[in-house]
């Protein structure tokens, strides 16, 4: 009995998209919306077509059981925005997870996205995972419909599990046996080889993640989902199964996550070092709690005993990890159904600070952090029922002002013929503290006559590279025995206003 994630959009769009946002000083900006296609499942990060700037993948179920998922693919512009998305059908129905990597060797990143079911007269009777192999200009081709070997699947993950070189593909499977994972060792040339299973027996998987969590140098999985007590009645629930490096596992332990009766662990959930001892910590959502569970590791696959933390919200729905203030202790970032975002700080010794809550438009669902305006600083990527969000950090950064460099082409007009001339101003625009401003950045002429003095704004390319055109008089007086000269000067200020600013001249000489 599964009893997850086939929420109606009319669930998905219930809650109110309003929430109060934590007291000064905000760790984030305000959410900027990213139009990836409505009813967002899951949203990864990468670099899509090399060339330096984090691309977005989002998982988009909508269609239900009649019409094939999508994912939609939008290239990074550099600065936290992302271009227009172009779509690619996932191969199945109702996409729920999406995973990046190199799948076929030729060094281009592939997606893999996990379709929760193939319905067949109204019955859900496989899953598949879609493989878009990818051509390394951010474009894919057709997805690739792989069996799982069961059904309702809710989690992807690539990683090479049995040491061959070759991405293998992981995922969470519900078959007549009870529940297991599903493994598709990798042919290394974008193929898979039939599914393997380890079954894990009654506890649910909603979600899993791999990871060297008993330091033996061979990838475990970690799973998250649910089990029932003697009652009948649902808890959320962690565990591992440790890897033999051949693609058979063990299971090692399963523990509740603290959830109160009648809850699970629902989406993706969060791995990593937290406590500083060199042993792997788990941190999960409890839905529909407004709590996210803490579980230490133990190092050997097992963990202890789940420690409760506020996650700022009702319907916990998913977590994730960074280091969102640069302190070097890893933090909690919990996706609230209910529309926000619960940042727990964390304190470096397993504990964390009271949560601080970011609202966002729709229902949160997951939650990735990576920088995406090359600051150097975690952003958070948050996939909605409306949309993606994006919200860029806004903690502590050096104050020094951006650096500005200027050149002008040509430098000289001539004949003093009295037309307007073309002069390009060209340069780049980069950040040495805190990030540029990019309603900050302007050019100014000014001329010593009064006459013509253009002014407007600078646009920032990739590379903060910027080059643009003004008209200047080819003219000067007959007095004017120095030449007519123009400034002209860029500007630019950082998050914080520090300002710098660049002056060239242009001149239109007396005589030759």
């Amino acid at each position: 009995m599964r009893i997850h994630l086939s929420l109606p959009l009319a669930i998905l769009f219930a809650f109110p998209d309003t929430l109060a946002v934590a007291s000064a000083p905000p760790l984030f900006r305000p959410p900027l919306a990213v139009d990836s296609g409505l009813g967002t499942w899951e949203s990864v990060v990468a670099d899509l077509n090399g060339d330096g700037t984090p691309d977005l993948v989002v998982a988009l179920p909508t269609g239900g059981e009649t019409t094939n998922g999508r994912v939609s693919v939008l290239l990074g512009n550099g600065d936290g925005t992302f271009g227009e998305a172009t779509t690619y059908d996932s191969g199945g129905n109702e996409p729920r997870s999406v995973a990046v990597g190199d799948l076929n060797g030729d060094g281009a990143p592939d997606i893999a996205i996990a379709n929760f079911c193939v319905w067949i007269a109204g019955q859900c009777s496989f899953t598949t995972v879609g493989v878009l192999l990818g051509r390394g200009d951010g474009t894919f081709e057709p997805a690739v419909p792989w069996n799982l070997g069961g059904n309702s699947t809710l989690s992807i993950a690539i990683a090479d599990i049995n040491g061959d070189g070759k991405n293998d593909l992981l995922a969470p499977v519900e078959a007549a046996f009870g529940f297991g994972v599903a493994w598709l060792a990798g042919n290394g040339d974008g193929t898979f080889q039939a599914p393997r299973i380890t079954v894990v027996g009654s506890v649910g998987l909603n979600a899993i993640a791999v990871a060297d969590v008993n330091s033996d140098g061979l990838p475990d999985v970690v799973f998250a989902g649910y089990d029932f007590d003697a009652g009948g009645v649902s808890h959320g629930v962690v565990g591992v199964l440790l890897g033999h490096g051949d693609g058979t596992f063990t299971l090692s332990s399963t523990q509740h996550t603290g959830g109160s009766g009648g809850g699970y662990v629902s989406g993706p959930f969060a791995v990593g070092d937290l406590n500083h001892d060199g042993m792997l910590d788990v941190a999960v959502a409890n839905y529909p709690d407004n709590t996210t569970g803490v579980l230490l590791g133990n190092g050997d696959g097992s963990f202890r005993s789940s420690a409760l933390h506020d996650s700022g919200a009702r319907l916990a729905w998913s977590e994730a990890t960074a280091d969102i203030d640069g302190d070097g202790n890893l933090d909690l970032l919990v996706a609230n159904f209910e529309g926000s975002i619960g940042v727990l700080l964390g304190n470096g010794d397993g504990t964390f600070q009271t949560t601080q809550t970011y609202a966002v438009s729709g229902d949160a669902i997951s939650v990735v952090a990576t920088d995406v305006n090359g600051d150097s600083r975690p952003d958070l990527v948050v996939a909605t029922s409306l949309n993606t969000a994006v919200l860029l950090n806004d903690t502590g950064c050096a104050r020094v002002p951006p650096v500005v460099t200027l050149s002008l082409t040509p430098t000289v007009l001539w004949p003093p013929n009295g037309k307007l001339e073309p002069v390009t101003l060209s340069g780049t625009i980069t950040a040495a503290g805190c990030r540029i401003n990019p309603n900050s950045v302007t050019y100014v002429v000014q001329d010593e006559y009064g006459e013509v003095e253009p002014s407007g704004t600078i646009e920032l390319n990739t590379g903060s590279v910027y080059s643009l055109s003004v008209e200047l008089q080819a003219s000067r007086r007959g007095s004017d025995d120095d030449g007519r000269l123009y400034t002209l000067t860029v500007r630019a200020e950082n998050d914080e206003g520090d300002a710098a600013s660049v002056s060239r001249t242009v001149i239109v000489p007396h005589s030759r």
